[in-house]
């Protein structure tokens, strides 16, 4: 398909999810993204993961991922960013930013990473309409868990450079 065909697609299908007409005469490059992907940490060096349904046709079917999601109407990667997070965890979250560095090849191109804060308690946490669990993971033990192989490069572009090594 045609670069700007593709491009209208995605605008057409984005009015579809948000149910309603959106005006894209005249997009912007700051336009150019389709969802998200949240990695979350608190101060205590946790990271919010999320346990995915274990179904055929999602992506990562009983990983344990990052928030992620689709954009709604004409949100920004911010808005985007915490609606999810609040939609399936329960929580409100700061300092939303892009995360530096290259993206990763199995993340799409038209997803945006960030890098959110919160500093409340666990307990806050509750997990939307999807999903299997929310929980605060401290990094060290996120090697532990069936995460995809993305992981291991975002890691150390939130937590400074320290490493991160599968394993199990």
């Amino acid at each position: 398909m045609e670069p700007d065909r593709y491009q209208r697609l995605l605008q057409v299908l984005r009015a579809h999810r948000a149910e309603r007409a959106l005006y894209f005469e005249r997009p912007s490059s700051d336009d150019n993204f389709e969802g998200i992907m949240a990695l979350v940490t608190d101060p205590a060096g946790h990271l919010l993961l999320h346990h995915r349904d274990d179904k055929p046709g999602i992506a990562w079917p009983g990983y344990w991922t990052p928030i992620g999601g689709w954009r709604e109407a004409d949100e920004t990667p911010e808005q985007t960013a915490a609606r999810e997070i609040h939609e399936e965890a329960g929580i409100t979250v700061t300092r939303i930013r892009p995360v530096p560095g290259p993206q990763h090849e199995l993340v799409h191109p038209l997803t945006r990473v960030l890098h959110a804060t919160w500093d409340g308690p666990a307990s806050d946490l509750r997990l939307g309409d999807e999903g299997l669990a929310v929980r605060m993971v401290p990094l060290d033990e996120v090697p532990l868990l069936k995460v995809p192989p993305y992981m291991q490069h975002y890691l150390p572009l939130i937590t400074g450079g320290l490493p991160f090594e599968r394993t199990a």
